[in-house]
């Protein structure tokens, strides 16, 4: 009984020890997690100016020889107490608890093994994903898409995925703003909105626009979602105005591409070819827009997600 009661004391002691832990930001950075260093250094040492701290222990362990450890250190944009996106020192698990043991604090264990269990819980957490991914590519091979169209379709879930969640960061979290934004892509990459676009292939409202592109229109409007990712990072964007103009710049840089394809290869890019079953085909097809036509207000398209 003692021993139950003692160990039953330190579980409690440890959760009370980590309270705050999910304060300390963290991203996705190349398929791994890294954490702020500042927000875990403040979080153990609890001082009054976390930056000066850690600003005075880097100075110490470059000086004592921990350049191996400081070398595997990256700065990432994270959102900062003034709600905007800002570079900041990151490292991620296994670099974050080498670091962990030069600092005196009682967190210390508890927050290792706090990592840890991060740890796990990520590793688990890509071996689901892998599993959805398989499963994507086993959902569309039923449907007797190609490995070629089935790739590109998958790198423009991810590429469509990164976007959301950085405009979602920058403050753009509505639906029919992303809806928007999505429509203004799509119209300055392809001169059409999407349900221009949905109209061009004899889609209804309700068809999933990117489940029935063309394999050139999937990597072009891939092309476009990461350079406007880019430049929402390079340009510190935030908010619907600043997002709206960088769209607009990347989706302009993907109609540059666009055309130069088009004039390699002699035809429009905008196809009208759709992967819906011959009965279910619109009798009238309507024809495509000139690919000069002047840019409109994009409208609301109903396709807001990727799935």
């Amino acid at each position: 009984m003692e021993q139950i009661m003692a160990y039953e004391e330190e579980k409690q002691q440890a959760v009370t020890l980590l309270e705050g832990v999910e304060r300390i930001r963290r991203v996705i950075h190349e398929g791994q997690e890294y954490w702020s260093v500042i927000d875990v250094v403040g979080f153990l040492t609890e001082a009054a100016h976390p930056s000066k701290y850690w600003h005075t222990m880097r100075s110490r362990m470059q000086s004592e020889g921990a350049q191996e450890t400081l070398s595997q250190m990256v700065e990432l944009p994270m959102k900062s107490a003034d709600g905007r996106l800002r570079k900041t020192d990151a490292m991620n698990r296994q670099t974050l608890l080498r670091l962990v043991q030069s600092i005196p604090s009682p967190k210390a264990e508890p927050f290792k093994l706090f990592l840890a269990q991060v740890g796990d819980e990520r590793l688990t957490e890509i071996e689901q994903q892998s599993e959805t991914l398989e499963a994507m590519r086993d959902h569309y091979r039923q449907l007797k898409r190609d490995e070629e169209w089935i790739t590109a379709r998958i790198i423009y879930i991810a590429t469509r995925n990164a976007w959301t969640s950085e405009i979602q960061l920058r403050g753009i979290n509505d639906s029919p703003s992303i809806a928007r934004l999505t429509s203004l892509l799509n119209l300055r990459t392809f001169g059409l909105t999407t349900a221009q676009h949905k109209a061009t292939k004899g889609l209804s409202s309700k068809q999933n626009l990117a489940d029935h592109k063309t394999r050139m229109e999937l990597i072009l409007s891939s092309l476009a979602e990461e350079t406007a990712t880019g430049l929402h990072q390079k340009n510190d964007s935030q908010g619907y105005d600043e997002i709206e103009q960088d769209v607009k710049e990347a989706g302009d840089t993907a109609a540059d591409a666009r055309r130069a394809v088009e004039q390699r290869l002699g035809e429009p890019v905008v196809s009208s070819q759709n992967f819906l079953e011959p009965s279910k085909r619109k009798r009238k097809k309507q024809a495509l827009p000139p690919s000069s036509q002047q840019h409109k207000n994009p409208e609301e398209p109903e396709q807001q997600t990727l799935f």
